[in-house]
């Protein structure tokens, strides 16, 4: 920091040029991961409604930051990615479907939906490499998956939002 101020001395106009130190003790700053953070409270709502979250996993693809998580699983409770991959499933279009499931595979770990996302990582490879069998033998078990970790996220509702 002393440098920059340095040459910003050297190429700023005098007149321009003060010397104030600002104090802003520690104290009074607000403590930015205390307001971000979960209560223990918070973390067994969650748990109890959403077991197959693992909340610590979610936080780090959102910055550690609750409000982002909190969004984050606001947004995955009202999708509606379930009933896309049902049309699409319906009508044997496995590149829309394969799309789909990437997609519900990264929106999956974003939140610390581990297991699911693994699921639709499988899904997703065996639709790409056009394994009907696989598809047909677990795309319900996911789909079902997919909607209980949802309903969890209604129950959950407000009670930890905002």
């Amino acid at each position: 920091a002393e440098v920059l101020e340095k040459k910003l001395e050297e190429y700023l106009p005098r007149e321009k040029v003060s010397h104030k130190e600002v104090e802003t003790p520690e104290a009074s700053k607000p403590d930015r991961q205390e307001e971000d953070s979960f209560t223990l409270e918070e973390l067994k709502e969650i748990a109890a409604a959403c077991p197959q979250l693992n909340v610590f996993v979610g936080l780090t693809y959102c910055a550690d930051s609750r409000e982002l998580y909190l969004e984050m699983l606001r947004g995955y409770g009202v999708g509606t990615r379930d009933q896309e991959l049902e049309g699409f499933w319906e009508k044997e279009d496995w590149e829309n479907y394969r799309i789909q499931v990437h997609a519900l595979k990264s929106t999956a770990l974003t939140i610390g939906a581990v297991l699911l996302s693994e699921h639709a990582r499988l899904l997703e490879a065996a639709a790409k490499s056009g394994d009907l069998e696989y598809l047909r033998a677990h795309h319900e078990e996911v789909m079902e998956e997919y909607r209980s970790l949802k309903e969890g996220l209604c129950k959950l509702g407000s009670n930890v939002a905002e």
